[in-house]
């Protein structure tokens, strides 16, 4: 499938079904529309004499080599709906395509099998106001043997769908509970939903290994920005000290090299991934990937760029 056609076949198979509540934005759905409208107001800088012959997407992120810099964003909750084993078919595709899984709350229960795909696995935890239970979450998670671990530090007042809440019992982490985690996460530590330097500079002090620039898909308060209209001065912030992946709205490859080019050293994918998954099951996922690198393949040579590492804000034209 191309990807034009994995997002119309999937979407209107989400939107047929109860499922597509999930896919809404918070309150009036300002940060879902602002969205798309960011990503258009930046254009590319075609260089194409003495362009490279070809493009190379693979990275390595984490710590773990990937065919290409994008991922999965955390998500659990709507897959198990789409589809029978739909958390193990998208492990599947994204360990045949080269890529990361990143898994959302509720934790899903077979974490062991979703690792026994070959798949890279991130698993997320929620700041319940129970700290107990969020420091369980993270021991159960370590038990399984995930390595990674992503606290989403921006569900702090839980998530919304339009006026309906979603996940609640949360509350906002000090930065000393941060530093308690980081001891108590003995892998990766990823700290979600930063955008603002503030945040970036503490999470960076606490000693984590990534940060995730997110407007945790619309769904958590109204009228956030998109990574795009703080990562200049967040990624500054940050100066290297932890990797940076971007979400919110990424759909083409050409969005992914505009990421990249404000300093992402990684895409997430949340709808994209539910879409693949309703469209074609394993399959839609791996096509998924594949036709993102080949959209960012032929965009790159096109720009003078070999490998992402050649994307800089030089690539970008703002309107």
């Amino acid at each position: 499938m191309t990807l034009g056609e994995i997002y119309t076949k999937g979407e209107q198979d989400l939107m047929s079904r109860e499922l597509g509540f999930a896919l809404g934005s918070v309150e009036t759905g300002w940060v879902g529309a602002n969205n798309r409208a960011v990503f258009d107001r930046w254009a590319l800088r075609q260089k194409a004499i003495n362009a490279p012959p070809s493009a190379e997407t693979s990275v390595n992120f984490l710590g773990v080599d990937i065919s290409a810099p994008v991922v999965m964003s955390a998500i659990t909750m709507p897959i198990p709906g789409i589809c029978e084993d739909g958390l193990l078919k998208v492990a599947q595709g994204l360990a045949e395509a080269g890529s990361v899984m990143w898994t959302g709350t509720p934790i899903p229960q077979d974490l062991q099998g979703l690792l026994a795909t070959g798949v890279p696995l991130i698993a997320s935890v929620k700041p319940y106001e129970d700290r107990d239970r969020l420091k369980a979450d993270v021991e159960k998670i370590t038990a399984e043997g995930v390595g990674m671990i992503s606290l989403e530090i921006d569900a702090a007042m839980g998530t919304k769908i339009q006026d309906k809440p979603m996940a609640t019992g949360c509350a906002p982490l000090s930065f000393a509970e941060l530093q308690e985690l980081r001891g108590l996460i003995k892998g990766k530590m990823i700290a979600k939903g930063v955008l603002s330097v503030p945040d970036a500079q503490l999470c960076v002090q606490a000693g984590v290994d990534a940060v995730v620039l997110s407007n945790h898909g619309a769904h958590t308060i109204d009228y956030l920005p998109h990574p795009l209209q703080v990562a200049q001065e967040v990624v500054a912030a940050i100066d290297g000290r932890a990797y940076i992946v971007m979400d919110g709205g990424f759909r083409r490859g050409t969005d992914v090299i505009k990421g990249l080019a404000m300093g992402a050293d990684a895409i997430g994918l949340g709808r994209p991934i539910l879409y693949a998954l309703a469209a074609g099951e394993a399959q839609g996922v791996r096509d998924l990937i594949a036709c993102l690198q080949e959209e960012m393949r032929r965009t790159m040579v096109m720009l003078g760029a070999q490998s992402p590492r050649d994307l800089g804000p030089e690539c970008l034209i703002k309107l």
